[in-house]
């Protein structure tokens, strides 16, 4: 310590003081001086809540309606022209309204609208028959004896409406449910949120597609549409025996 203490104090004679060589390590190990530092300023992000039981049964429910929209939308397609006749019953009925109405949101508040008001004969009402003449109809009744025109363009001759019901009803179903699954996908999936009233209309639409089969069979449907295209002298019924096929 002293041979340390003597380098540093000798400063006579223009001796310049020495470092000790620990000292000296020291000054070798300072980083050297930043100039124009840039402050960063740390992120913190928060970790999203853990999703709740109703939030984890919705994506369950999404992923099931999913393979049942991808089922309906892998379906073959008929080609849909028949000689003599331009309206054909088509088979992706969610599809044909966003058409009509202008866009997917409209199509869903519509169909959000039958549901509410348990009105399902409105859909073919809209598409089939709104602004045409009855001539023009793809569907036919005289005494609760139908004649419609499919997708595969073929015309079904249906005694009883048996046919027509299960063909309608089953389209009106598949609609539903593939607004519900666009409606869910945009609200749970992208915009991550769920007010009660959106909650209610998924819950709503889900139990009235479950009952729509019942509801369309006991309510009258059959009734209504057969006043509907009510249309003795329809072209259908004066076919050739040869024309119609039955399914």
């Amino acid at each position: 310590m002293r041979a340390n203490f003597a380098r540093h104090m000798r400063t006579k004679c223009g001796i310049i003081p020495q470092l000790s060589p620990e000292l000296e390590e020291l000054e070798q190990e300072k980083p050297p001086p930043v100039h124009n530092q840039i402050r960063v300023t740390p992120v913190i992000r928060k970790r999203p809540a853990p999703e709740s039981e109703d939030m984890k049964e919705i994506h369950k429910e999404i992923a099931v309606l999913k393979e049942k929209v991808k089922q309906i939308e892998e379906r073959p397609q008929q080609i849909q022209n028949i000689i003599n006749w331009n309206i054909v019953i088509g088979d992706n009925f969610y599809q044909e309204l966003i058409s009509k109405l202008g866009d997917r949101d409209c199509a869903i508040a519509y169909l959000a609208g039958i549901v509410a008001n348990n009105n399902p004969i409105d859909v073919v009402s809209k598409l089939y028959l709104e602004r045409r003449k009855p001539g023009e109809y793809p569907i036919a009744c005289r005494d609760m004896h139908f004649k419609f025109v499919n997708s595969a363009s073929q015309l079904i001759d249906d005694d009883d409406g048996t046919k027509i019901c299960n063909l309608l009803g089953n389209s009106i179903q598949n609609a539903l449910l593939m607004a519900n699954n666009d409606f869910m996908a945009r609200k749970v999936l992208e915009d991550r949120e769920m007010d009660d009233e959106s909650h209610a209309q998924i819950a709503n639409t889900q139990n009235y597609v479950m009952g729509l089969p019942d509801r369309i069979r006991k309510n009258g449907f059959l009734k209504e549409l057969s006043t509907l295209t009510n249309n003795p002298t329809h072209e259908f019924f004066s076919m050739p025996a040869e024309e119609q096929q039955s399914s």
